[in-house]
């Protein structure tokens, strides 16, 4: 039996601001703010087609979020950047306009920003501070995970603590219509 091409997650428990707190009825007709993370990879732009499908039908604007992951000593100090983490930053940021251009038409809002950090906890603290009303993230096989900031233990933390529903794309068998 095959699996479905997307599944999506509300989580339990959020430790964001949920949309009834923000004094919005949590329903999919309030889509004005897509979150899609990604990591470069062609697995993580198997998403993006979702994402711009729902931006289409809500008006919603997208985001692009790519998390540099610092190593766990780097965390503890300092976020100021210094140096090659800036730059790496900068030309995450380049890769992202980069990516909108060729990948979502311009008729689509979109606003590509660079986190650093853990993953999970970037992603989720985002959805939390922008007031994201979806998350729209690939979900890849265990063999492929290997090399990419979007594994799946990542995607299942991201949908355990996200403040808001989270949309899981397992890699496209099929076009989205």
């Amino acid at each position: 039996m095959k699996k479905p091409p997307a599944s999506i997650a509300t989580p339990p428990h959020s430790p964001g601001e949920p949309a009834e707190a923000r004094g919005e009825e949590r329903s999919v007709a309030n889509l004005r703010r897509i979150l899609a993370p990604v990591d470069f990879s062609e697995v993580s732009f198997s998403a993006l087609p979702y994402a711009v499908t729902l931006s289409g039908c809500f008006g919603a604007t997208i985001y692009l979020l790519h998390v540099v992951d610092r190593p766990r000593e780097q965390r503890a100090e300092d976020a100021s950047r210094s140096g090659p983490e800036e730059q790496e930053a900068i030309r995450c940021g380049e890769k992202l306009v980069a990516l909108a251009a060729q990948r979502i038409s311009r008729r689509f809002p979109v606003i590509t920003q660079v986190g650093a950090g853990r993953p999970f906890e970037v992603i989720t603290r985002f959805a939390r501070d922008m007031q994201i009303d979806l998350i729209v993230v690939a979900r890849r096989g265990f063999a492929l995970a290997e090399d990419s900031l979007l594994r799946d233990d990542i995607t299942d933390l991201v949908t355990r603590y996200a403040p808001c529903p989270v949309l899981a794309v397992h890699q496209a068998e099929r076009e989205i219509i």
